[in-house]
């Protein structure tokens, strides 16, 4: 064979080959963005029927987001027109993109065009940026703050409207730390001053006592003692210092606690104010992070026989007034028990002495005893929480003579 014959043979078996494969191929015309595609196969609701008129597809047909379509029953849904570019649809019902938005409503209460891709909302109704703005002159609507008219963007609280600045900045809270407007999360103390969370991060925000956030406005400032503890400018001139201030506090206390029948306490067991390490040392294993007292007790004994018994009470320095004789409560607590020789298990020890705590800040009755009794109310620790509530339960069922009776019976 010469070599034009053999050129000849070669074009002719690669047409042949153009033309196998040009049968068995889908022809898909497809275009950018959200458009048909026209191609071969099944239909979405099954079977090779259009999914508009439900008659078979035979050859080429339009493909869109799984729907199939003869390329005639392609058509908008509400001008009826074919649909040859971009499209949106909501099930089964395609749309040319305006007259997608003229069905959705997406066209401005003012003006009646069609809204691009920003819009501003008043109410149910859509505007275009402009047109809210002479609506809103139209109508008049006016600040509840200033009174003056309201030709932007601004916000409401139930019936009320108020501009943006107006509203931050005399409507919503101020943070008693920086003094901006609180927008989000906050916190809030005790006694009501609110703060933005992020303050939360530094731990001399509140005070260690009386845990009011510190501030020059809600606290009168704060100290700061070497331990890291922090003490507000309301609760530092009360703090419990002096030998006179001790014994002040020890008589007011025992005075509340002969009240239930706590008697017969020795007035010879020294009272100690101490600072956190010295505290640390007389606790030793029975230290924790919130440990603000402790009693140490010496027993000698002769022939199984006791003998001499010496106690001492330490407390935490830089405590105010109300939790001082709190803390000194529960020590003299554990003191007439020691005296009584009555063992307990560890809950019912640290709750019944939790019992003389709460006594002395109910009959404290300030806002600042108040607030501790509801912290001791909820604490979670097994002992001073636990078995603080146990106890409580048994003193409101029993009464104080007949629980005290009990556990000396025990």
């Amino acid at each position: 064979m010469d070599c034009i014959s053999r050129n000849r043979l070669l074009i002719l078996a690669t047409a042949v080959f153009i033309l196998v494969s040009g049968l068995s191929a889908d022809r898909v015309y497809a275009q950018n963005g959200n458009s048909p595609n026209y191609s071969t196969g099944s239909s979405r609701t099954g079977g090779n029927l259009c999914d508009r008129c439900q008659k078979p597809l035979l050859g080429g047909h339009i493909k869109a987001d799984g729907y199939r379509f003869h390329p005639d029953c392609f058509l908008c849904s509400r001008c009826g027109k074919p649909i040859t570019g971009s499209f949106q649809h909501k099930d089964k019902d395609f749309y040319h993109p305006d007259c997608y938005k003229k069905t959705m409503g997406l066209v401005c209460a003012r003006c009646g065009k069609l809204l691009g891709d920003k819009w501003q909302v008043l109410g149910d109704q859509k505007f275009h940026a402009a047109c809210l703005k002479e609506h809103l002159q139209q109508t008049r609507l006016k600040c509840d703050i200033c009174g003056k008219p309201i030709t932007s963007k601004y916000t409401k609280d139930q019936s009320r409207n108020y501009h943006i600045d107006c509203f931050r900045n005399f409507k919503l809270h101020k943070c008693v730390v920086c003094q901006r407007p609180i927008e989000g999360r906050m916190m809030i103390d005790p006694w009501g001053n609110q703060a933005h969370e992020k303050h939360g991060d530094n731990r001399t925000i509140a005070c260690s006592s009386c845990m009011r956030i510190i501030s020059n406005k809600t606290s009168k400032g704060g100290y700061r003692y070497t331990d890291g503890r922090t003490i507000c400018g309301f609760c530092r001139p009360t703090v419990v210092e002096k030998s006179d201030e001790v014994m002040k506090s020890r008589n007011t206390v025992l005075a509340v606690l002969h009240s239930i029948g706590i008697t017969d306490i020795p007035t010879t067991i020294p009272v100690h104010v101490v600072d956190m390490e010295h505290l640390k040392q007389y606790s030793k294993s029975r230290h924790t992070p919130n440990s603000k007292g402790f009693t140490t007790c010496m027993v000698s004994y002769r022939n199984d026989r006791t003998v001499s018994r010496k106690q001492s009470i330490y407390i935490l320095n830089g405590l105010p007034l109300s939790e001082f004789n709190g803390v000194l409560a529960h020590e003299i607590m554990h003191v007439w028990l020691n005296e009584k020789d009555i063992k307990l298990t560890d809950p019912e020890t640290e709750g019944f002495c939790n019992l003389g705590t709460m006594k002395v800040y109910q009959e404290d009755g300030s806002k600042f005893a108040m607030i501790l009794l509801e912290n001791m109310e909820k604490d979670s620790d097994p002992l001073y929480g636990d078995g603080y509530r146990d106890m409580k339960k048994k003193v409101q069922m029993m009464g104080w003579d007949k629980l005290i009776q009990h556990i000396q019976n025990r």
